[in-house]
């Protein structure tokens, strides 16, 4: 999102038990999702580099959307580059996860 991570700003809150679509444009870093493994919504290079369907905690691509099911956990869950030196250099974020039904998002400060 062009934003230096913030560790006091999430990116969103996302409710356990729920499916949840995100597009990722990650301009050919390698993107890395801690706690829930994510699902491709479309095939990549023609299905040569991977398939809608296939899941996945890390992938690099141009951009790309996929789904996630958040499962089993409520607390914070991070997202970086998996380029060390980005990640070190603020290429992160996190979300929460909670279980009280209670979604805001505190990047644009909607509910």
């Amino acid at each position: 999102n062009g934003v230096q991570f913030n560790p006091d700003i999430p990116l969103t809150t996302v409710q356990k038990g729920n499916l949840y679509e995100f597009y990722v444009k990650a301009q050919g870093h390698s993107f890395h999702q801690h706690v829930n493994p994510f699902q491709l919504t479309e095939d990549i290079g023609n299905g040569y580099l991977a398939q809608a369907g296939d899941f996945f905690d890390t992938f690099a691509s141009e951009e790309f959307t996929y789904r996630t099911l958040i499962a089993d956990y409520t607390g914070h869950a991070m997202l970086h580059c998996h380029i060390l030196p980005h990640e070190d250099t603020g290429m992160m974020g996190f979300y929460i996860i909670t279980d009280d039904g209670i979604c805001v998002d505190t990047v644009d400060g909607d509910s």
